[in-house]
């Protein structure tokens, strides 16, 4: 983290800051358990199926509270469900101010997306970026572990199948496993300014 700020910074309480920056490391990465955000939450508590509320808390620096009313109001979401429609809802929010932060770009690396023209025809008509992993002559999608690898630095919002986390400076925001699967392909990346 850079000056020594707290990876989410909307934690207070300095009892709370020691226990986001206990670290858990796989291969190298810092994994934070993102799930301890809830636990201080009366909503939080009670939850199921939150890693957007979670990824949005710690992407646009909201408490949990406030990411959970967002992503219910933004993307529809029910107490308990899980969060449909992810990508189109974060392309609908593309160029907003979200609490003094914004998208800056929507990638789609998913190989069998790019591989797909009816799905790259919908996300050009929509200026969604393809990025590819560099180190592959043929066009080849990014896992989580070969993207923070390659963008070490910036504030993302990763989508794999069924579930999304966060990435700031390389250290990931996520289940208490996340670090653990590093070799889960990547479908999109947010990036965030």
């Amino acid at each position: 983290m850079r000056g020594g700020a707290s990876p989410c910074s909307y934690i207070d309480d300095v009892k709370e800051i020691k226990v986001m920056q206990n670290y858990y490391y796989n291969e190298g990465i810092k994994l934070v358990d993102s799930n301890r955000l809830s636990r201080n939450s009366k909503i939080g508590k009670n939850e199921n199926n939150d890693c957007v509320v979670r990824a949005i808390a710690c992407g646009f620096d909201m408490d949990y509270d406030k990411a959970h009313k967002f992503v219910e109001k933004h993307f529809n979401r029910k107490f308990g469900k899980s969060t449909y429609g992810y990508v189109e809802k974060m392309l609908t929010l593309r160029g907003k101010t979200i609490n003094k932060h914004s998208i800056k770009k929507i990638y789609i690396t998913s190989s069998w997306i790019i591989n797909s023209d009816n799905m790259m025809s919908h996300y050009k008509k929509k200026k969604v970026k393809v990025i590819t992993n560099p180190e592959y002559k043929k066009p080849t999608g990014f896992t989580v572990g070969s993207f923070i690898k390659n963008y070490p630095i910036g504030r993302f919002i990763l989508e794999v199948k069924g579930h999304v986390l966060t990435v700031i400076d390389g250290i990931v925001f996520g289940n208490w496993d996340d670090n653990r699967n590093l070799s889960r392909r990547l479908n999109t990346i947010v990036e965030i300014k």
